[in-house]
């Protein structure tokens, strides 16, 4: 059973460079005023870059903070958007679920959370879900995903779009 978390946002896409960022952008700098906290997950396990902070590291998953405005790293983008806290988790497939909810031992309870994740939505039912589909061929297989409540975007629709038809309340996320 996923646990409810009305005050997450969960962004995944069809492949890379399908605007998974620029979407996470575009939400937290839409409610900059609501200090919301971002989360890029990935599978992928690499060096650090300059401005990542280790915080926690187990069998399975490395969580960072991110301290740097300056680079052209997604998650620096999301500070540079007005992310009140950025967090950057290396995992395995089978640790998604726990480095995120050691990640939420780092973040106060009911604070807006803006996550970059496709696996994410296995284990969680967030307030909002959206899934963004790249203008190319798709890279990934997200038959499994697409199966959750969500709404779809292109980078294209996201460039047009003036406002997001987001809502963020005391109840959490909603999508209009």
């Amino acid at each position: 059973m996923r646990k409810k978390l009305p005050n997450l946002f969960i962004v995944a896409g069809d492949g890379r460079n399908s605007g998974k960022t620029s979407m996470v952008c575009r939400i937290i700098g839409q409610f900059r005023e609501s200090e919301i906290v971002s989360v890029k997950i990935s599978p992928h396990f690499h060096e650090p870059s300059a401005g990542l902070l280790l915080l926690e590291s187990d069998d399975g998953y490395n969580i960072f903070g991110e301290s740097s405005l300056w680079s052209a790293k997604d998650t620096s983008r999301m500070l540079q958007s007005g992310a009140d806290k950025v967090f950057y988790a290396q995992v395995t497939e089978t640790s998604t679920h726990i480095a995120f909810e050691r990640v939420l031992d780092h973040i106060s309870a009911g604070k807006p959370i803006v996550v970059e994740s496709p696996a994410l939505i296995r284990y969680f039912d967030p307030g909002a879900f959206v899934i963004m589909r790249g203008s190319e061929k798709p890279d990934k297989e997200i038959s499994e995903i697409e199966k959750f409540p969500h709404v779809s975007y292109t980078i294209e629709e996201l460039d047009r779009t003036e406002r997001l038809p987001v809502l963020l309340s005391e109840d959490g996320w909603r999508i209009r």
